[in-house]
């Protein structure tokens, strides 16, 4: 650009020189390596194993304690009996406290068949409820359940709880326990304790 000097008549030129300086940014995307990866497949694959199985537990737990809700009519049942009788309904006497049919379960629960004693289809999970086999009523005496044979019980499918009541000098006691695990005579249809019961029903019926 020039510019005229008036006063003396001359002539100033100056250049300008302007420059532009152009950044370029590199970004380098950085991925996982395949040890990271291995690493990640691992932790998550410890995880599954120990959750899901605990998982599955947890959820049939809460399924078998259906059972304790809907075996309280008959427990009530049992109480009214022995305040009337001073004992606890005979073996198997399921009508005298209006459970149907007198009998024992037992043999149809072990094949897995269906019981034509006691209350069956209780609830969704509990297949049949029936008066045990006690033989001295004046003592205790057991109301059997018989959980459902589905698969969202998983292995506790078709096993049976033993609710039992004790006299205990004229008031009454409730146990609860699993059947007796006895391969020998081919009862299969032991609970397994520790995973679905509460753990007030920490003992296997023995006696």
């Amino acid at each position: 650009m020039c510019q005229r000097d008036i006063s003396g008549g001359t002539v100033v030129c100056v250049g300008l020189y302007h420059h532009r300086l152009g950044l370029v940014m590199v970004t380098m995307n950085k991925g996982f390596t395949l040890i990271e990866l291995m690493i990640v497949v691992a932790i998550v694959g410890v995880l599954s194993a120990v959750a899901i199985p605990m998982y599955q537990d947890y959820s049939i737990r809460a399924k078998v304690s259906e059972a304790f809700v809907v075996v309280q009519p008959y427990k009530m049942k049992f109480v009214e009996y022995f305040m009337t009788h001073g004992r606890f309904p005979t073996k198997a006497a399921n009508s005298s406290i209006g459970m149907g049919a007198d009998g024992d379960c037992g043999p149809a629960a072990r094949s897995g068949g269906t019981c034509a004693y006691g209350v069956n289809n209780v609830s969704k999970y509990v297949k049949n409820i029936h008066i045990g086999g006690r033989v001295i009523p004046t003592e205790d005496q057991d109301l059997i359940i018989t959980l459902a044979t589905i698969d969202e019980l998983g292995d506790a499918s078709g096993k049976r709880i033993a609710y039992r009541s004790h006299n205990r000098g004229g008031s009454i006691e409730w146990q609860c326990m699993s059947m007796v695990e006895d391969s020998d005579r081919g009862d299969g249809t032991a609970l397994d304790v520790d995973k679905y019961l509460p753990k007030a029903c920490g003992e296997y019926m023995t006696r």
